[in-house]
């Protein structure tokens, strides 16, 4: 079996998970994060366009629930917003990358050399 019939596996798992769990469920954001990784890492690996569609939309759907890991979740969306940029040449996604890194860099503490 290689890596990408595991992925497929894993992936298949982690939205029925996704699935089964309600609105306001704590396990949620975490179920959000675990797909979105896994459809980007697999748009990675086949270039598949529905791959990191989705995977923007359950990162952007986590960072709804948990406004608090922006820090972490932002650059994600922004590396992913640029790479669907390159694919299609959208500008809106380009400029919504500009503003992701924007707010990253805001939420940095004073002084942080980064």
């Amino acid at each position: 079996m290689n890596n990408l019939t595991l992925t497929e596996t894993d992936l298949g798992t982690a939205k029925l998970v996704l699935d089964l769990l309600p609105e306001g469920h704590p396990g949620r954001f975490v179920s959000l994060v675990k797909l979105a990784c896994g459809l980007l890492t697999r748009h990675e690996q086949t270039g598949d366009r529905n791959d990191l569609d989705h995977g923007i939309d359950y990162n952007r759907e986590a960072l709804d629930l948990r406004p608090g890991y922006r820090s972490k979740l932002l650059p994600i969306i922004a590396i992913s917003l640029r790479a669907r940029f390159k694919q299609t040449g959208d500008r809106g996604d380009l400029h919504q990358t500009i503003s992701c890194n924007k707010e990253v860099l805001d939420l940095l503490p004073e002084g942080d050399p980064i």
